[in-house]
């Protein structure tokens, strides 16, 4: 990740997060409740909103992915 836009003045932080293929270690799900689980959901083509948290797959010892 890296930052895009530091706005202190309108409390805005802009960050691009590289979701470049479908197979990538990070994934975008989106749930309605917190203890609901997330379902996926395309980034590219929905905008992030509050029901929205970034999924991060941890790669085990020794594993290749």
């Amino acid at each position: 990740m890296r930052i895009v836009e530091l706005n202190p003045i309108l409390k805005v932080i802009r960050v691009e997060i590289p979701i470049t293929k479908p197979t990538g270690k990070i994934r975008i799900n989106e749930r309605r409740q917190y203890t609901d689980f997330g379902v996926p959901v395309a980034a590219r083509n929905k905008p992030f909103s509050k029901h929205m948290y970034v999924k991060f797959r941890h790669a085990l010892a020794g594993s290749q992915t």
